[in-house]
């Protein structure tokens, strides 16, 4: 998708899903990106970023940014994952199906990350070969 971004920037609609702006001491970002070029293109992705409280420095809020911890191609209409804290160094996104999984990231900063995903209609072959 990053492709078609680059050489056709119109083709490319984004739309926030859902913001989560305080779970935790966490700001969690749903953005779900839709391209038409050749093909149609689906992802949706979740960011996180520490939430950024009342008289944080400049240089605390600029090396701030946010982190992209999941991205999957939903297939079609769905609904966004939801994002729990159980613990106070675990996140867990849930999302009941997905077509196939793009990138997960496992941990962020000192959190690890856990996905309870229902099902998977497409999974990749990398991950099939990392399960081994």
């Amino acid at each position: 998708m990053t492709i078609a971004r680059r050489l056709l920037p119109g083709a490319c609609v984004t739309e926030e899903l859902r913001n989560i702006p305080n779970l935790s001491g966490m700001k969690f970002e749903i953005i779900y990106t839709n391209c038409d070029t050749l093909a149609k293109e689906e992802e949706v992705s979740v960011y996180v970023s520490r939430s950024l409280v009342n008289g944080n420095s400049f240089l605390a809020r600029w090396s701030n940014r946010r982190a992209r911890v999941f991205t999957y191609d939903p297939g079609g209409p769905g609904v966004p994952p939801s994002i729990t804290v159980p613990e106070k160094d675990k996140i867990v996104i849930s999302i009941p199906e997905v077509s196939s999984i793009l990138f997960q990231r496992k941990q962020w900063r000192n959190m690890s990350i856990d996905y309870e995903i229902g099902h998977v209609i497409y999974p990749a072959k990398t991950a099939a070969k990392s399960a081994k």
